[in-house]
Order: C-alpha cells, then sequence, then structure tokens
C-alpha cells in the first residue's frame, strides 16, 4: 500500500520526467502550524526545522523517482 500523498508525488515526478518539463524549475515548500514543536523538541529547533525536513523528503522522494535534482528548489515555510 502506497499512501495517498506518496502517490501522487510519484505521479506528479512521472509527468516531470516528460521531456517538456524537463526544463522547469520546481519549488518544494514544506509546513507546519504555528504550534511550537513539543513532541519532536529532540529532532526539531523549531517549526521551520520541521518545515523544511518536510520540503526536502518531498525533494528526495521525487529524485529517487528520477526527476533531476538540478531543477529544485525546497524551503520550509
Amino acid at each position: 500500500d502506497v499512501p495517498e500523498h506518496r502517490f501522487l508525488i510519484k505521479c506528479y515526478g512521472q509527468i516531470m520526467n516528460f521531456d517538456e518539463y524537463r526544463t522547469y524549475d520546481i519549488e518544494v515548500s514544506g509546513h507546519t502550524d504555528s504550534d511550537p514543536i513539543t513532541r519532536s523538541a529532540d529532532r526539531f529547533r523549531d517549526n521551520h526545522d520541521l518545515a523544511s525536513l518536510r520540503a526536502n523528503s518531498v525533494r528526495r522522494f521525487l529524485i529517487d523517482k528520477g526527476v533531476q535534482p538540478f531543477e529544485f528548489n525546497s524551503y520550509g515555510a
């Protein structure tokens, strides 16, 4: 079973591998709520760290699916 969000990201990655899209820039933005981090404070300094990790995990997933890494900007918001 592939969770729905991974399935959608995988589909997006397949589309981005079409030749006509290879010159497009891809921007991946991770987001969180504004509540302070409590349960995962040992892993994340703040929400920006968590948002950045989310964006980078999507970026890595797409690279693993063959999308070229030089096309990416990823950041936490």
